[in-house]
């Protein structure tokens, strides 16, 4: 086919536009994307015989079947290039939510000097005029409805071999125990070539110094300057392949199968994760993994940024209340849209992809730097997606992103659906800590928090010790400690006051909205502003409906780490089961029972990693 002028006609087009082979999509069914049948039909002189190599569409044409019938197209989906040096995509991005998920994977797969042609019905924004894409795509010709692209060099995410990773890990000066557990696995896992590189010295106890690379020493804290130590991880790297993980986070035995199955040339990817609240894998949740903000894309209020305040952001401290109210759920890797994102447990991302894409640094823990990063990333044209041939597993767990035990998950379909296993209402089976912090250290912070709001102990508060062994006993000393502080009512004391209750006393991150409401009514005066530190907190509420008769906080690390127990394998069978009951709604997952019974048990960090030898 020879190169068009702009002043071609959309009718001239479709004549000329012709295939040695047609290759036509289908859906996943519970997608609930429009079916052939309700796309317009492909027109016939788009399939005609003539010059172009193929044609690939969603849409059907009644004068010719498909040569080559792709079924159960989905998020999951990695598409090849087909044979031959020229690629027609009719109706990609007009007829479908995955265009970006699809062009990127053609767009990688396609041979250097190949040429790719998009045909749209109506008028849209070529994907590949996007910035990533700028100097690899080179537009050849343009008209009403129609671009053609010339590949004239490897794009960024195309570089590297899978056999060559580095893991770079935030690290601090806590306690090493699931540190140690982290960086176990990895040195196990049967990659070739690997390094791992930790942001920050760790803790004495630290097993592995031999076999890491310490950077980052510089950065300092606090505030924990996460986007820093992550972008920094990803400067020092000595390969390609980037695997940028929490210490928190174990990783499955079959990781190095996993990334060799889903294959190259990924963009800004993850693994799906699980929790277990039980020390015996029955009580299954999805934690931290894949997110979708449904209200993100009408969130469009800006306010000054924290590093320089002529410039304004979406995501600046002074709104972080209005970006935490654009609905957050766990997303299903099965469908895409531009406002899901990986949350910053685990990224699977090409160094050179990162460079494109560091993280805000002006942004700290917690602030929605995750989100900033992922919308970001896919208006210059690197999607988000999700690895789904194993899974993760969280070694903690932060009670605001599970409400009682309940997930709120994105269907297959695009409905959000919650999630809570029965065994999340048996007391009997043996939790896991709500809180990493020991009772030791959280008595030692009770102490702290009234000292500093001039609480004076006496025999009719319950000892700082005893709250932090029994939830019954931290409720009441909440109400009355909360009651007896000296808290002058002006915004910056009334923060700090605020601050330092999430900090020493609930040690956990309390909501933006929580703190804002506890603020206003305490600078108001309220009569009932003390109430509302219990009332509108809800990680107290949710960490003690959790633990109504057990311990909020741990004896040691040690606690989060189960023992490879036969009612443990059992928990691992029946959560299994779980999970494929519930695969259409809770993951995106194409695994058999069987199968996700050897993920749950193969990302389980056993006791035994406390100290492996290795």
């Amino acid at each position: 086919m020879g190169i068009r002028t702009a002043s071609c006609s959309m009718q001239e087009l479709e004549a000329e536009i012709d295939s040695d082979m047609l290759i036509q999509l289908k859906y996943l069914k519970h997608l609930g994307y429009p079916a052939a049948k309700h796309l317009p039909e492909l027109p016939a002189q788009a399939v005609a015989r003539s010059t172009s190599d193929n044609v690939m569409t969603f849409r059907e044409n009644e004068s010719r079947d498909a040569d080559c019938v792709i079924k159960k197209v989905s998020g999951l989906s990695r598409l090849e290039w087909p044979k031959g040096n020229s690629l027609v995509l009719w109706g990609i991005q007009t007829d479908s939510a995955l265009a970006p998920l699809i062009l990127w994977d053609l767009a990688h797969a396609a041979p250097v000097g190949a040429v790719i042609e998009l045909v749209e019905s109506i008028g849209i924004d070529c994907y590949f005029m996007r910035e990533y894409f700028q100097g690899a795509m080179v537009l050849e010709d343009t008209a009403d409805g129609y671009r053609r692209y010339r590949k004239a060099s490897l794009l960024d995410a195309e570089h590297g071999s899978l056999d060559e990773w580095t893991f770079g890990i935030p690290a601090g000066p806590d306690d090493a125990t699931l540190l140690n557990a982290c960086v176990a696995r990895i040195l196990e896992l049967p990659i070739p070539k690997k390094e791992i590189l930790l942001c920050g010295r760790p803790a004495k106890d630290f097993l592995y110094w031999e076999h890491v690379r310490i950077v980052g020493e510089d950065i300092t804290a606090p505030p924990l300057k996460i986007c820093s130590k992550k972008n920094r991880l990803a400067q020092e790297a000595q390969y390609e392949n980037l695997c940028i993980v929490h210490d928190r986070v174990f990783l499955p035995d079959d990781f190095y199968d996993s990334i060799q199955r889903f294959g190259n040339a990924y963009p800004l990817t993850a693994f799906q994760s699980l929790y277990f609240d039980d020390r015996t894998n029955f009580c299954i949740r999805r934690y931290s993994d894949f997110f979708i903000s449904q209200g993100l894309a009408s969130h469009r209020t800006e306010a000054p940024r924290r590093d320089d305040t002529s410039k304004t952001s979406r995501f600046a401290p002074a709104i972080f209340e209005r970006v935490e109210d654009t609905a957050f759920a766990y997303a299903n890797g099965h469908r895409y849209s531009a406002n899901t994102y990986p949350s910053g447990s685990l990224y699977l991302v090409k160094r050179r992809v990162w460079s494109r894409i560091p993280q805000d640094e002006s942004l700290y823990w917690t602030e929605f730097e995750d989100v900033e990063q992922g919308e970001r990333a896919g208006r210059l044209g690197i999607p988000s997606r999700v690895n789904p041939y194993s899974f993760t597993q969280s070694m903690l767990s932060r009670s605001m992103l599970n409400w009682l035990g309940t997930t709120l998950c994105e269907t297959q379909g695009g409905n959000l659906k919650p999630h809570r296993t029965l065994f999340e209402l048996l007391s009997f089976l043996p939790r896991k800590p709500v809180n990493r912090k020991t009772q030791d250290q959280a008595a030692r912070d009770h102490v702290t928090f009234m000292k500093r709001w001039g609480i004076e102990a006496d025999a009719s508060l319950e000892s700082p010790a005893a709250a932090a062994s029994q939830t019954k006993r931290r409720l009441r000393w909440l109400v009355q400690v909360i009651h007896a502080a000296r808290v002058p009512l002006r915004p910056t004391v009334v923060r700090n006051f605020i601050n330092d209750l999430e900090k020493l006393v609930v040690s956990e991150q309390i909501s933006y909205q929580s703190k804002e409401k506890i603020a206003r009514d305490f600078v108001a005066g309220s009569s009932k502003a003390r109430e509302s530190v219990i009332l509108n907190c809800s990680e107290i509420i949710n960490q003690s409906a959790q633990r109504p008769n057990g311990k909020v906080y741990a004896n040691s690390l040690s606690d989060y780490l189960p023992k490879r127990t036969l009612l443990a394998r059992l928990g691992s069978f029946s959560s299994a089961w779980f999970l494929w009951r519930n695969r259409k709604a809770m993951v995106a997952t194409d695994m058999g029972f069987y199968a996700l019974y050897k993920a749950i048990v193969g990302s389980t960090p056993w006791s035994s990693y406390k100290d492996k030898q290795l």
